[in-house]
């Protein structure tokens, strides 16, 4: 789970918050060879982690386009208006203390897998 996902997670109710997404399984580098294995047709799996850093300049603009993410949009539908309202002030918070404040850049690490396949 990245860094947004649980600072924004813990503002949302037990009851309310979304299970990870299905592609989250294969994040893992076995389960992703698993998966392609299970495809079939496959030989000579090499999978190779690439690491990234993320500087959003604006946290606010971050944070109205990190709510556009179909994720994001399918986890608030069960809020009520109020309810959204309150996730909207907690996890702009916990964005902004995580980036050492509104006006500070919001630094995030990511890392990915590149998977390179030969078919048979």
């Amino acid at each position: 789970m990245s860094d947004v996902s649980r600072l924004v997670a813990g503002t949302l109710e037990e009851s309310k918050r979304p299970g990870p997404p299905p592609f989250y399984q294969i994040l893992v580098a076995d389960n992703l060879v698993e998966e392609i294995k299970s495809v079939g047709g496959v030989k000579d799996i090499q999978v190779y982690e690439i690491h990234a850093t993320h500087v959003f300049e604006d946290i606010a603009l971050f944070f109205r386009t990190m709510k556009q993410n179909p994720i994001y949009v399918d986890a608030l539908k069960v809020l009520t208006e109020e309810e959204e309202q309150q996730f909207d002030r907690d996890a702009f918070k916990n964005i902004c203390d995580f980036a050492g404040g509104e006006d500070e850049p919001l630094v995030l690490r990511g890392c990915a897998n590149l998977v390179i396949v030969t078919k048979e």
